[in-house]
């Protein structure tokens, strides 16, 4: 396994990457905490969910950062439903995954493997199905570059997850060269 180590803010955030990982990374965004007794019970109600392999809070700064399994599904509800056992909110997943984009029942989703994560994209605003006519009513340059990426390629996108009815719907915010393995 390898680490990498980011910068945000003055916190530094690790995020392990193996070779078959699909999950680069989970941010979360979280009401910031005065106790160390307030961070353990975040992070025992996280570590409790099935596909967290580690978990770190940084309770000044409102951030958490998990290294998520590779054998699990990621689920966005999951996530949620961990912070309601606390008296803190999760106000925001962010999220660096590599999966395939699919077509699943008119709409765009990415199926990152080996975990067999879904997350249906969100960028298009409940548009009907995307065709390259639709290219011309995009409102952003990443709805665009997301149309331009074909079925069956895989690519890698940041972005912000939410859950809806037990889904993960992603909204895109960066689209990113897939990694290279060496």
């Amino acid at each position: 396994m390898k680490t990498i180590f980011k910068l945000f803010g003055s916190v530094f955030l690790f995020s392990c990457l193996s070779l078959s990982a699909s999950i680069i990374e989970v941010r979360l965004d979280i009401e910031k905490m005065d106790s160390p007794c307030c961070t353990q019970n975040v992070l025992k109600q996280l570590q409790a969910i099935k596909g967290v392999n580690k978990a770190a809070i940084y309770s000044k700064e409102g951030i958490g950062q998990i290294t998520w399994k590779n054998d699990a599904p990621f689920s966005a509800a999951e996530l949620h439903a961990a912070f309601a056992k606390t008296p803190f909110r999760l106000h925001r997943i962010d999220i660096d995954v590599e999966g395939v984009l699919e077509m699943q029942d008119g709409k765009r989703v990415l199926h990152s493997k080996p975990d067999q994560s879904l997350f249906y994209i969100d960028n298009y605003q409940n548009r009907a199905i995307l065709t390259l006519k639709s290219l011309f009513f995009c409102k952003t340059t990443q709805d665009r570059s997301i149309l331009k990426i074909k079925e069956g390629q895989t690519t890698r996108f940041k972005g912000i997850v939410k859950n809806r009815n037990g889904k993960n719907y992603l909204f895109v915010t960066e689209v990113l060269p897939e990694i290279a393995l060496d």
